[in-house]
């Protein structure tokens, strides 16, 4: 393509003079030219607006005119006449135009616009620097649709100035002004120039190539213009073509040709070379924006679909990255895929260790929105576990509680390194009977001793066992106390098959609690000798929990002769902490023994559990119990520190 030689002297923007006499005046023309605009139809007139220094010389021509600007990026002849002797060179009118955008009056800046294009166009030579960074501004969103269509008519006439204007202003423009036919015909115009420039290497360096970023702009916009204007974008689409920036291997496809669909071919045009450029977010949007047409009805769409999210987990170009997941789950909430896929979409990410997209696409999975269609499976493998943990650590519980109960009512198999993580997160999300049963399932397996040797899973399935025997006998106590009082017949025998059930829970529940209490007590003395004391601080808190104080107790004395542990005194706080849930008197009694026999225990250890035996005392109201604490606690700390 032939493109016109720039002299030199022209390649830069044009510089004021440096004379500031010369600056000077011509600011003082642009303000006044500015105000002349602004005023009332009749009142144009080259007067200094008062924001020049009082010693400037103000310029007013004799002569008035009776239309100052009509509205439309016009202005009357009579006016066109007085602006070419006012402001007679393109410095000036640059210099106007500077002060009409530094004072939001885009009215006054249309007119300057339409001038500096007609002064451009009869200077060939000029480079058109000014207009490039025009359309750049924010400020151009306010220009009229007529002077914005000068602009580009203008540099459509110079095919060199073309291949200057920014990518970016192609989709600004275009996102802003494509519902004006002119506009955009023009704008079409200008990138096909450019596209059509692009050198495209050939040899050892094409595998390195990457497009200029006009390409991806071309991309974008062709996503939309698709819809709009179907003959533009066959153009800018066959200049892709021409420069091999779409894989041809597209337009042979026999299966996209037998659908006649100049729309579908290019949209998979564009998704193709989408996925071969590595732009995943404009893989997604082809395809989003493919099933929003009537060619989403295509039987070939679903192929399409499956072939696209097929090869961003493959990593057909690159390895699987976030940005790719990202572009995959895009996909995946718009348009239904193999459940295989799903599970590919899972390994992957753990493999890379995309934290959120798991999460986001197993939240999409069970949201209301796909409520009726067949569910999409949940992960497998070290995926299962994975996802687990991080929907406890999001705090997503309700997402926890589905989980668990997929795990165990589809029998999923659960990596031995995951379970007790999985019965832990299970037990906090609030679903304990299920924890329950999966424990039964996973205990009785040759590897059952990572469940008992985890004390964060031990300690909180006891704690919520108990509590569940608990919440029965309440609820088992107050069933059979209104049978009793009930003279009916009728709702005494209804009341007795509550009764029925009720006590059957907590033979359930009073079963399994001594059950795990039972293994894990056998599996700590199989080794008492050499039990770390993070063993025994977990035993002796098993069996506070269950109300085996006694035992509880001669434990805790074996802790307390190791006191070489470094974690000494936070196992200490933690046994006394939960004795004093359920012993309170226990407690402050044993903080006196300890006292007595000045084990080394920290004051402030004793004095963080007698807060808590304080509360117990006072929520049930043993005022005895709430002396005795205040008395300890003044024999543990000298007087001054305890008021304080």
């Amino acid at each position: 393509m032939f493109l016109r030689r720039i002299p030199q002297s022209f390649r830069i923007a044009r510089v004021a003079p440096n004379s500031p006499f010369t600056r000077r005046s011509s600011q003082l023309l642009a303000r006044s030219f500015i105000s002349s605009i602004l005023q009332h139809p009749g009142q144009l007139s080259l007067v200094n607006d008062g924001s020049t220094p009082s010693n400037s010389t103000s310029i007013a021509p004799e002569r008035t005119h009776t239309t100052a600007y009509t509205g439309h990026g016009q202005v009357s002849n009579a006016n066109t006449e007085l602006l070419a002797n006012t402001l007679s060179s393109i410095q000036d009118f640059e210099a106007a135009l500077e002060v009409a955008l530094s004072q939001k009056h885009f009215e006054a800046a249309d007119v300057v616009v339409g001038q500096l294009v007609d002064l451009y166009r009869s200077e060939s030579a000029t480079r058109l620097t000014l207009f490039h960074d025009l359309l750049r501004k924010e400020d151009a969103d306010h220009l009229s649709q007529s002077t914005i269509l000068q602009v580009l008519q203008l540099l459509r006439s110079s095919p060199y100035e073309a291949m200057c204007v920014p990518s970016e202003t192609f989709g600004r423009i275009y996102r802003q002004r494509a519902h004006d036919a002119p506009i955009l015909h023009v704008l079409i115009d200008v990138l096909k120039l450019q596209l059509e420039d692009i050198q495209t290497p050939t040899g050892r360096l094409s595998p390195q190539y990457q497009p200029p970023a006009i390409v991806p702009e071309a991309l974008n916009i062709l996503q939309t213009l698709i819809v709009k204007d179907q003959d533009l974008a066959l153009d800018v689409f066959n200049a892709l073509v021409e420069k091999n920036f779409i894989p041809p291997g597209v337009l042979e496809d026999p299966t996209l040709l037998e659908s006649h669909d100049v729309q579908l071919v290019m949209y998979a045009g564009l998704a193709h070379a989408s996925l071969h450029w590595e732009w995943f977010p404009l893989v997604t949007d082809s395809i989003t924006h493919l099933l929003q047409t009537s060619s989403s009805r295509q039987p070939q769409v679903t192929q399409l679909v499956n072939d696209m999210v097929t090869a961003l987990l493959d990593g057909e170009t690159t390895a699987a990255s976030a940005t790719s997941l990202q572009a995959c789950l895009g996909i995946i909430r718009a348009h239904r895929v193999p459940d295989n896929l799903v599970r590919s979409f899972y390994e992957s990410a753990r493999e890379i260790g995309c934290a959120s997209e798991v999460v986001e696409l197993y939240q999409f999975t069970r949201s209301e929105r796909l409520t009726g269609q067949h569910p999409y499976p949940p992960p497998r493998g070290y995926a299962l576990g994975w996802l687990m943990e991080l929907l406890y650590e999001k705090g997503q519980h309700h997402l926890c509680r589905t989980l668990a109960r997929e795990v165990l009512h589809d029998h999923l198999n659960l990596q031995v390194h995951y379970r007790p993580s999985f019965i832990a997160a299970t037990v906090f999300a609030g679903e304990v009977a299920v924890a329950r049963d999966l424990w039964k399932r996973y205990v009785s397996k040759d590897d059952y001793y990572v469940l008992l040797r985890d004390h964060r899973l031990m300690l909180a399935m006891v704690q919520a066992v108990a509590t569940c025997l608990q919440d029965a006998k309440v609820e088992l106590d107050a069933t059979t106390a209104l049978r009793k009082k009930v003279e009916n017949k009728e709702h005494e025998f209804s009341l007795s098959e509550a009764e029925t059930v009720a006590r059957a829970a907590v033979t359930d529940w009073d079963d399994f609690l001594t059950r795990i209490v039972r293994d894990f007590e056998v599996d700590v003395w199989n080794d008492f000798d050499g039990a770390t004391s993070e063993t025994l601080t977990c035993y002796v808190r098993v069996l506070f929990t269950v109300g085996r104080f006694k035992d509880g107790l001669q434990c805790l004395r074996t802790l307390v002769e190791r006191t070489e542990s470094d974690s000494y005194q936070e196992n200490i706080a933690l046994c006394l902490n939960t004795a004093a849930e359920k012993n309170p008197r226990m407690v402050t009694a044993l903080i006196t023994s300890f006292a007595k026999r000045r084990v080394t225990v920290d004051p402030a250890t004793f004095m963080a559990v007698l807060k808590k035996v304080l509360k117990e005392a006072e929520d049930r109201g043993d005022t005895e119990l709430v002396d005795q604490v205040v008395l300890i606690a003044r024999q543990l700390v000298p007087a001054e520190s305890a008021a304080s």
